[in-house]
Order: C-alpha cells, then structure tokens, then sequence
C-alpha cells in the first residue's frame, strides 16, 4: 500500500540504510559498557562509517545513550569506589577516553572530595598493611606509599593514610 503512495506524503520519513547500520552497530557497542562521544566517533572512524556519524551522535543522545557528563560522573563513582582510584588516575583515565578537561573538573569536583581521596587512601593502605603483615613495617611504609601512588593519589595523601594506618595499628617504624 505504501508503495502507492509518493515518498514526500508518507508519514514515517525514510531512513538511510547505511545509517541504521551504522546505528545498530554502535548500539551492539554500548551494550558492554557506556561510551563517550569520542569513543563512538572512534569507533565508526575504525567501522568506516565516517559520513554517518554526526547523524548517528545525534540520535544517540536523543535517545540519552550517550552524555558525556553523566559518562564521566558514573566512571569517577565506579573507579574510586570500587578500584580505590585517586583524582590524578581518574583524570587520566577520562582524558585518555576523550572527555572535556573542563567536564573532567567539573565531574571531579561533583563526585569526589579532598576527604574522599584521604578517606579512601586510609582504607587502601589500611587493607595493604594487613596483608603485608609479616614484613618489615618500613618495607610495608615503602610498598604502600608506592601502591597509592600508582592509584593516582597524590604524594601528601599517600603519606597522611600511611601514618593514619600507623598511628591505628601503633607499630614503629
């Protein structure tokens, strides 16, 4: 019946089949995990679907698949809590996946404190002295500052959760 009728009075516009392609293809995609845009642009870059992809972002965050803002608020939350990641790591970690300086601030100041990161140092170093219990507490004091700093805390917090965890187990060094 649609056949019948012209292409201009049709009601439901017509969709380019190479971008439904592409779409379906970026959707199998996030369905692992949330991406960026830029991953996305990336991706479709990689794809060789370059000339859709302005359409296909569009779409996308109309739909509310793809927001860069909450991308980087959830990623910060998830890395921190649950892989003790510092400010200095998270950073890195959003620029390497091509979110906004200006976003990763901001997402940084929204989602995670001063006290946070010290709050979350003093329970990674507290679990790391607990299972380094047989050596040397200034080997332990060595391997945790350097466990922190890998994490992406700064030095000074690295240094005040070692000492907090000293302190609570009141062991000399």
């Amino acid at each position: 019946m649609s056949a019948l009728i012209p292409r201009s009075r049709r009601s439901e516009p017509m969709t380019d089949p190479l971008e439904d392609e592409a779409f379906n293809k970026v959707c199998n995609y996030l369905s692992f995990r949330q991406r960026t845009e830029w991953e996305i642009r990336q991706y479709l870059t990689k794809h060789g679907l370059v000339q859709v992809t302005d359409e296909i972002i569009t779409r996308l965050k109309r739909a509310g698949l793809v927001d860069d803002e909450r991308f980087a608020l959830t990623w910060i939350r998830e890395r921190s809590i649950n892989k003790g990641y510092g400010q200095r790591r998270l950073r890195d970690e959003l620029r390497r996946l091509g979110v906004n300086a200006g976003l990763i601030e901001e997402s940084i100041l929204t989602a995670y404190s001063e006290e946070d990161e010290t709050n979350h140092a003093i329970e990674l170093a507290r679990k790391r002295w607990d299972s380094l219990a047989s050596d040397n507490p200034r080997v332990k004091r060595n391997k945790i500052y350097a466990f922190l700093i890998r994490r992406g805390y700064p030095s000074s917090t690295a240094i005040e959760a070692i000492e907090a965890v000293i302190q609570a187990t009141q062991e000399p060094l």
